[in-house]
């Protein structure tokens, strides 16, 4: 049996991907795995089946025990199959999917067509990548297809969701934007309580120092998600969660990706040749590259073989 141990050192996503490695190896030695997820940072009650259902193996009477650790490599495998897994791992319980289903209703999203955006700001713009405008990624999208009149924006950062109201207004534009975002999220949010200590005292990069700096009051009143706890962490995450379906059920995305957030939502989209990477304008990846999609800034190499 491997036991998969999460805890409060990681993103969401960084650890999910390290999960999922250990996932695909029971799966293929046909040993039993449990996760225990006591200690996951982003525990609201139970930890994973706060969000999803229970997803442990259980295949047979194996003895053996392997203790995994959040960022355990067992075996490497391609990126194909860290994609082909996932319809048996993201499984929501009935509340995520009836609080999914309510908000696509407010959004009154049910069988439309419309195209999403993914921005993500906060903690990434301490030392990990630069700001983007966010007209930029509405150029592109247009740039691929100009017929969209509805797109969902999928961010941390409030002032995102503002911009490209005034960016449609002043050009005079045809769309309607979308959001999920709290209006008390202006720069983005962090994860860890350093990184926001980085923004208050300008440890951040240079490019993003002034951007920062305009929005420390946001910085200064909200709360790092490590220090979070039950139904906090829960609203948290939930909204997350939504945001993410929202954006897998739409027909074009142009995502940000300078986080795990952004892999996920490549290898988890129906059609992910959809899915664009704006910081160098491509939608093609090597599935066969052998690589876990957990490290920092993947998905920009995968995106560097371009037809």
């Amino acid at each position: 049996m491997i036991i998969s141990n999460w805890s409060n050192e990681s993103g969401f996503f960084s650890m999910f991907f390290f999960f999922v490695n250990q996932y695909i190896y029971a799966s293929k030695n046909n040993l039993n795995l449990k996760i225990n997820s006591e200690n996951w940072l982003f525990k609201s009650e139970k930890g994973w089946e706060d969000y999803f259902i229970n997803i442990d193996i259980n295949n047979n009477q194996d003895t053996q025990i392997i203790e995994c650790e959040w960022k355990k490599i067992l075996e490497n495998f391609p990126l194909f199959e860290y994609k082909n897994i996932l319809d048996k791992i993201w499984i929501y319980n009935q509340k995520t999917k009836d609080l999914i289903q309510n908000k696509k209703k407010e959004f009154n999203l049910e069988d439309k067509t419309y195209a999403s955006i993914f921005i993500r700001r906060g903690d990434k713009l301490v030392d990990e990548a630069n700001i983007i405008n966010s007209h930029v990624y509405l150029d592109f999208l247009l740039e691929l297809n100009p017929n969209y009149k509805l797109v969902y924006l999928q961010t941390d950062d409030y002032n995102c969701y503002l911009d490209l109201i005034n960016y449609i207004d002043t050009k005079k534009l045809d769309i309607k934007i979308l959001s999920n975002c709290r209006k008390e999220y202006q720069g983005g949010m962090v994860i860890f309580d350093f990184h926001k200590n980085n923004i208050l005292n300008k440890n951040v990069l240079k490019e993003n120092n002034l951007y920062l700096e305009n929005n420390i009051k946001s910085f200064q009143n909200t709360k790092p998600i490590n220090l979070m706890k039950g139904n906090e962490m829960y609203d948290h995450i939930i909204e997350m969660i939504i945001g993410i379906d929202i954006v897998l059920n739409s027909k074009l995305v142009v995502a940000d990706f300078s986080s795990g957030v952004a892999n996920f939502i490549k290898l988890k989209h129906k059609t992910p040749e959809n899915v664009w990477a704006i910081q160098n304008k491509s939608n093609y990846i090597n599935y066969d590259n052998i690589i876990c999609p957990s490290y920092k800034l993947l998905s920009l190499d995968f995106f560097l073989q371009i037809k």
